[in-house]
C-alpha cells in the first residue's frame, strides 16, 4: 500500500478508519490522545450510525474539547468518561436517517428539570428513553444546540439563579441543592456562564 504523509496543526482531531497503518511524528514537543475502538464496542452502537470508512480530521471545535477533556481526564485520575467517548464517536459518524424531533427528547427533559440535583447520566437518559446513548448525545446537539452535559448544567444555573434572587439560603447550600458538587464548582459555573459570581449576582438582583 503506498504511503504519505499528513501535516496538521495543534488542536487537531484525526479520524483513522479500521485497518489503516499509521505512525504519528512530532516536528516540535507536543501531547497525543490515541484512542482505538475495538470491534466488540463499535458493534454495540447503533445501526443508522455510518462510521467513516476514510480517514479525515477537523481543526479545533466542539470534538477538539471532547479530545481534551479525555486527555485531563486520562493524566488526572487515570480513567476517561464514556459519556465523552460516545459523545466524541457521535459527532465522527453520520445518520442513515433524515433527522426528527424524537418523541422521548420531552420525557428526557422533564425527567432532567426533575432530577437535576442528583448525578445524571447520558447512560441513565438514554435508559430512560430506551435508546442507545448516541443517539441522546445526537438528539440534544441538533435540538438545543449543545450537549446532555452542558443542557443540565443550564438547567442546574435556572434554578440557583432563582434561588439566588428569591431565597436567602447560603450560596453553598443553593449550590449542593441544584446539584453542583461544591462552592467552588459553583462559583465558577456560575461566573463563567453569567461573567459575575453567585454572590455578585445576588447583590445585583436583591
Amino acid at each position: 500500500m503506498p504511503s504519505h504523509d499528513r501535516h496538521y496543526s495543534a488542536a487537531t482531531v484525526v479520524w483513522h478508519p479500521a485497518g489503516e497503518i499509521h505512525e504519528d511524528r512530532f516536528v516540535n514537543d507536543g501531547h497525543i490522545l490515541f484512542l482505538a475502538f475495538k470491534d466488540e464496542w463499535l458493534k454495540t452502537l447503533p445501526a443508522d450510525l455510518l462510521l467513516r470508512n476514510q480517514g479525515c480530521s477537523w481543526e479545533g471545535g466542539l470534538l477538539y474539547r471532547f479530545g481534551l477533556e479525555l486527555y485531563q481526564e486520562l493524566n488526572r485520575c487515570g480513567s476517561i468518561s464514556l459519556e465523552t467517548v460516545v459523545d466524541l464517536i457521535a459527532l465522527c459518524g453520520s445518520s442513515a436517517k433524515a433527522p426528527g424531533q424524537a418523541e422521548w427528547l420531552d420525557r428526557v427533559v422533564e425527567w432532567m428539570n426533575d432530577e437535576c440535583c442528583s448525578n445524571l447520566t447520558l447512560t441513565q437518559a438514554a435508559e430512560l428513553a430506551g435508546v442507545h446513548p448516541v443517539h441522546v448525545s445526537r438528539s440534544f446537539r441538533r435540538t438545543q444546540g449543545c450537549t446532555f452535559r452542558e443542557y443540565l448544567t443550564l438547567i442546574r444555573l435556572r434554578r440557583a439563579t432563582e434561588l439566588l434572587k428569591r431565597s436567602s439560603r447560603h450560596v453553598t447550600e443553593i449550590a449542593f441543592a441544584c446539584g453542583f458538587s461544591d462552592h467552588a464548582h459553583f462559583t465558577r459555573t456560575f461566573k463563567r456562564a453569567t461573567g459575575v459570581t453567585p454572590t455578585g449576582h445576588r447583590m445585583q438582583t436583591g
